[in-house]
């Protein structure tokens, strides 16, 4: 399987920090206007894991033996 999402607790885990990102800001305390630039990282963080799990490994599996 190509990317870093080797077993079924993995995708869980990435599943769960994405829920996390996308809930928390709600469940927070009102608090005085962030600078924009803070207001957009939790969805850079959310897209940044998300393309690393679709990155292959680079173990050198992808061609089949004795091709």
């Amino acid at each position: 399987m190509p990317g870093h999402l080797r077993t079924p607790a993995q995708l869980l885990l990435l599943l769960g920090v994405a829920a996390l990102l996308l809930l928390l800001p709600p469940l927070l305390p009102p608090l005085p206007p962030p600078p924009a630039v803070l207001l957009l990282l939790p969805v850079a963080m959310l897209l940044l894991v998300l393309s690393l799990a679709f990155i292959p490994s680079g173990d050198g599996n992808l061609a089949s033996p004795g091709a």
